[in-house]
């Protein structure tokens, strides 16, 4: 299958996910807050897309059991617990992970590091 149709694939099902779950809004307690769902979708979502969705995503076996692409699946993380603790981002794996400051973990395991400014983003929306 081709990187471009499984993308497509893999949209799809986020899309069915966000429909079902509400969006990955960590801070935010109502999924449905359609700022929250805006600032996600234009901000967020895209970073993880870029660096995340090709290891730890439906359209993978996720790595270490983590997956991105639903709120269920940051907050009860993988092989080495939540991803992401809302309101909290110095405690949230995810950042310690993309920053390459754990010891054990560094994300992206292929490609390019995050930007600053994309790690920035990820720390206001956590």
């Amino acid at each position: 299958m081709n990187s471009r149709f499984r993308t497509a694939i893999g949209l799809a099902a986020l899309l069915l996910v966000a429909l079902v779950h509400g969006p990955v809004c960590a801070q935010d307690s109502s999924p449905s807050d359609p700022a929250a769902i805006e600032r996600f979708e234009k901000q967020v979502r895209p970073i993880l897309i870029r660096h995340c969705y090709n290891c730890h995503s439906a359209d993978t076996k996720p790595a270490g059991q983590l997956r991105v692409d639903d709120r269920n699946g940051l907050l009860i993380g993988g092989d080495h617990g939540a991803a992401i603790v809302p309101g909290d981002p110095d405690a949230s794996l995810l950042i310690a992970a993309v920053t390459h400051s754990h010891e054990d973990i560094q994300m992206p395991a292929e490609g390019e590091k995050l930007s600053d400014e994309d790690i920035v983003t990820l720390r206001q929306w956590i």
